[in-house]
């Protein structure tokens, strides 16, 4: 395999190794500003943090993936400028793997761009959710979305009225009134005081992200498996809120559990 001659082979590789560093230096500055504005996307509106979440895991791939492929790229261009001149069978395969590898950063990047600026991710992954949890499959019998969202809506009222009564009662430890608390935060308070297990706070969750996919119109309609969720979800909240009533509060029948510790 012909190599170039020994001054054509110092330029091209050390331009290609300076082009390599710069270009991914570029990828990187423009992933701070794209996931700055992530932070501010989830700062305004706390229901796209899943969809965020799974944004930035993604992204986190195609980098880990750029950073190790850069590397390979930069060592090999070195490695052939610090071999220059020699004509042995193994610095042919090291310059065309140089060159190889110089070209894949060059797709993985662009691709890394072309995946930013797609004006129809938030869609995609969403649509990815949507098929990743069975709980919110699609394919079953549809209903309008509003019978869904009316219990929601008494679901977060109710357990808002809860929350506040166990703070004032301190069995509900959380540095937040439960109006200025998010819902995720709100349950999650719940199972880290041993208010709910595990498996209701679980699918409290799921409750919670199938109203956020259906809220910014990722999911046309509901599925009437998941309004028969949330209408368990407020047969557990009317539970919750007759077994934590204040008498029962005031005569100690039921007192502080034991936090949840991870």
């Amino acid at each position: 395999m012909p190599i170039p001659n020994s001054e054509t082979a110092f330029w091209l590789y050390s331009t290609s190794a300076q082009t390599v560093a710069t270009f991914v230096a570029f990828i990187i500055a423009g992933y701070a500003i794209y996931n700055s504005m992530l932070n501010d996307m989830e700062t305004r509106d706390e229901s796209l943090i899943e969809i965020i979440k799974s944004e930035r895991n993604s992204i986190f791939g195609f980098l880990k993936d750029l950073a190790i492929m850069t590397v390979i790229s930069i060592t090999l261009n070195l490695y052939v400028i610090l071999m220059n001149g020699t004509l042995d069978w193994y610095m042919s395969i090291a310059s065309y793997s140089a060159i190889l590898s110089t070209f894949i950063v060059i797709c993985i990047g662009s691709w890394i761009v072309i995946y930013m600026i797609d004006p129809k991710r938030k869609e995609k992954i969403a649509r990815k959710m949507v098929d990743k949890n069975e709980s919110f499959d699609q394919e079953g019998q549809l209903t309008e979305e509003q019978f869904f969202f009316s219990i929601f809506i008494r679901i977060e009222r109710k357990f808002g009225v809860l929350a506040n009564r166990l703070i004032e009662s301190d069995i509900l430890n959380t540095n937040n009134n439960s109006r200025t608390i998010s819902f995720r935060n709100l349950i999650g308070n719940f199972y880290n005081n041993g208010v709910i297990d595990k498996r209701d706070y679980i699918r409290l969750i799921d409750i919670y992200k199938y109203k956020n996919l259906l809220f910014h119109g990722k999911i046309e309609k509901a599925s009437v498996k998941m309004v028969g969720e949330a209408k368990w979800a407020e047969a557990l909240i009317d539970n919750l809120s007759i077994m934590y009533c204040k008498e029962n509060i005031d005569n100690g029948v039921v007192k502080m559990n034991k936090p949840f510790v991870d």
